[in-house]
């Protein structure tokens, strides 16, 4: 980074911490929404997103220890669900631009259906993805991904460590579902205590997009021990995997139903079975795809704990 680019003070990092504050919890009502309109608590798609809920209030946890370690209580008001709106978030400052790999999509409460989907794709998009750096203007308040805004956060508290105290209002409820992730607090000051905030950012964006391309996987400091689900799975590997399974579903749709059937008539009980037949293709392409994982997974573990 150049040495031009504007210096943080105090207020504006207190700001970016609300922000990060904000956004994280703008993330659990809509994901909760989406996953309580599936109807069996036991299927993949639910538990998915209930295990992205769970990590989604550690975030805000992180978010409030960071913010509450500069000097800044948190505060929460109930977070606005309409049009297109994600707060912080303005996907047209990537390049590429995000929306065109998953249009339509809405910001307003409701079910798991296309729309919604895309929106959690969006939210979750990997800054690897764009590899956009981030803005440091001075009142600069959106960003184009999760991973360049917390990088603009982490440039500001580096600059500011000075004002950073440990201990301040700290909170940790989930230290027992990371067997090991057990400082999840700012307990220390200066230097010290950024290399712990630096750990809750990472943490965050981690759990949420990955490190790299070729890095998906969370790292084992960061995975749910406890009551996780696929835990070394980020937030956006586990949304796109429910996205390829809507794509799925609605291409065989548009063929069997809109290419084989516009043309025919047929019963009631026979456009059932098809539907079912689709449904089963896709669970065996399903398995295909848990097994390809789980093999990929096993032989590759040793290999990562080597490097």
């Amino acid at each position: 980074m150049s040495n031009d680019l504007p210096k943080w003070d105090l207020p504006h990092l207190q700001n970016h911490l609300q922000y990060a504050v904000d956004l994280e919890f703008w993330t659990i009502p809509f994901y909760m929404a989406a996953m309580y309109s599936i109807k069996d608590p036991s299927l993949e798609a639910y538990r998915l997103i209930q295990s992205v809920v769970y990590e989604e209030m550690l975030h805000v946890q992180m978010a409030g220890n960071i913010a509450n370690a500069y000097d800044h209580c948190p505060t929460f008001d109930a977070p606005l669900y309409k049009g297109k709106e994600i707060p912080h978030l303005d996907f047209a400052l990537d390049t590429p631009d995000p929306r065109k790999q998953f249009d339509p999509y809405s910001t307003k409460i409701g079910p798991l259906d296309r729309e919604r989907l895309n929106t959690m794709c969006l939210i979750e998009y990997p800054e690897w993805e764009t590899g956009h750096q981030p803005d440091l203007r001075e009142k600069m308040r959106e960003y184009g991904s999760i991973g360049e805004f917390y990088d603009a956060v982490e440039v500001g508290a580096a600059e500011l460590v000075a004002y950073l105290k440990g201990g301040r209002n700290q909170v940790d409820f989930f230290k027992n579902f990371y067997r090991d992730f057990a400082q999840q607090t700012v307990t220390q000051d200066g230097e010290a205590g950024l290399k712990q905030a630096v750990n809750l950012i990472k943490a965050i964006t981690d759990q949420g997009e990955g490190q790299t391309e070729s890095k998906m996987d969370i790292p084992e400091e960061y995975q749910n021990t406890e009551d996780g689900f696929h835990p070394d799975w980020t937030h956006f590997r586990k949304f796109s995997a429910l996205f390829i399974v809507s794509l799925l579903r609605r291409l065989l749709q548009h063929i069997v139903f809109h290419r084989l059937l516009q043309h025919m008539v047929f019963p009631l009980e026979f456009l059932i079975f098809i539907n079912k037949v689709c449904n089963v293709l896709i669970a065996w392409i399903l398995f295909i795809f848990w097994c390809y994982n789980f093999t990929a997974h096993f032989l590759n573990a040793p290999f990562r704990k080597n490097n």
